[in-house]
């Protein structure tokens, strides 16, 4: 893939997802999605792509170059498993789309969320004194939330509010059935780590919908 030119709308739409890929954060990784659709930029994650010959963090760091934006959950802070491990992915790759942002030639903006206030404080008290916006791990805030972040972008022209995308996402939720029927898709299909799957129905949805055949 071509890398655009940091003055062209495909780098400024494009929104880097930074999230945890397991099926108790599903909910909230379609809220995002889906909201980032619904204002016209474009979903990215390490999930997009599967080639074999291309290393994992090489691939993540690519896509880090490609996107303007990006969208960092770091709630995910606590141990788990036999282990008890927590998972630093999230943190880590913050830190390189922070790297990116502060040593590249090109611009970029991230949105930082936490599922609550001030927990960030006591695990990574370096990013102290940034906007960190809290869900509560609720779809409707994350979309409130999100909605809000990308229409301060300066590419942003006109977006519905946030209220508005919620309703569409509860509607486009009450039609998935017959979505997945038509499109040949399991419901298994459209989730981790099947990200192309679910990206490609929402934007489908949203085009249907823009020519009056929903």
């Amino acid at each position: 893939m071509r890398v655009p030119d940091d003055s062209e709308p495909e780098y400024d739409r494009q929104v880097f997802i930074n999230c945890p890929f397991d099926d108790a954060y599903w909910p909230i990784f379609q809220a995002i999605s889906f909201t980032i659709h619904a204002c016209d930029f474009v979903p990215r994650c390490g999930l997009e792509a599967s080639d074999a010959t291309e290393e994992r963090l090489a691939k993540i760091i690519r896509i880090i170059d490609e996107c303007r934006l990006g969208i960092h959950d770091i709630s995910r802070k606590t141990g788990e498993g036999t282990g008890n491990f927590a998972r630093f992915n999230m943190p880590y790759e913050m830190g390189l789309f922070q790297g990116a942002a502060s040593f590249g030639s090109r611009p970029k903006s991230m949105l930082i969320l936490e599922s609550h206030p001030f927990d960030y404080r006591r695990f990574l008290s370096d990013i102290s004194g940034r906007d960190i916006f809290h869900h509560g791990n609720e779809p409707h805030r994350i979309i409130s939330g999100v909605r809000e972040w990308l229409h301060a972008q300066p590419i942003v022209k006109k977006m519905l509010g946030g209220q508005g995308i919620l309703l569409k996402f509860q509607r486009f939720h009450r039609q998935l059935p017959k979505l997945l029927h038509a499109a040949k898709l399991h419901p298994f299909e459209i989730k981790f780590p099947h990200f192309l799957n679910w990206s490609e129905l929402v934007q489908d949805w949203f085009d249907a919908n823009r020519r009056g055949t929903p």
